[in-house]
């Protein structure tokens, strides 16, 4: 049986992952983001990255969450840091970049890339900005994003980092 991520109504994600098996509990999470809950979760986003699973889960319209990762070796957080506006991350080069839909009553709705160092385990520490994203960028479809060889892909659009 091939890797595969499954949202489940008893517990945040089980999953599969290069022959490792297991299920991430919503208490799992909550250890590191009190708001890590059914009833606060908005937004679950998760991307497998070697024998790793990247998180994004957000609350409040995307004004509260974190960036997590899991592994699926040792089967616990390796990562949490601050996941707000967070659409979709990935592990490059040991650094978490994450797309983020930044949309509020105080600021024009936009799109970023920002990163974190990875191995962090605190849901404040925020991320670097690195750049905004042309409008012209397609987000509302699923979006493929990708970090290899010093350059970010979302969709078809290249951008250098």
């Amino acid at each position: 049986m091939g890797n595969f991520l499954k949202l489940s109504n008893r517990c945040l994600l089980e999953y599969s992952v290069n022959g490792n098996e297991g299920v991430i509990k919503y208490s799992d999470l909550k250890k590191y983001y009190e708001y890590a809950t059914k009833d606060d979760c908005e937004y679950i986003n998760a991307n497998i990255c070697d024998d790793k699973i990247v998180i994004c889960f957000t609350v409040a319209e995307g004004q509260g969450g974190v960036v997590a990762v899991w592994d699926t070796v040792s089967k616990k957080f390796t990562h949490v840091s601050n996941g707000e506006y967070a659409v979709t991350a990935t592990i490059y080069k040991n650094k978490i970049y994450i797309l983020e839909n930044v949309s509020n009553f105080v600021e024009k709705s936009h799109s970023l890339i920002s990163c974190v160092e990875y191995g962090i385990i605190d849901s404040s520490e925020e991320s670097n900005f690195i750049q905004n994203i042309d409008d012209s960028i397609d987000l509302n479809s699923d979006v493929v994003f990708e970090v290899k060889n010093d350059v970010i892909l979302i969709n078809d659009v290249i951008i250098d980092i």
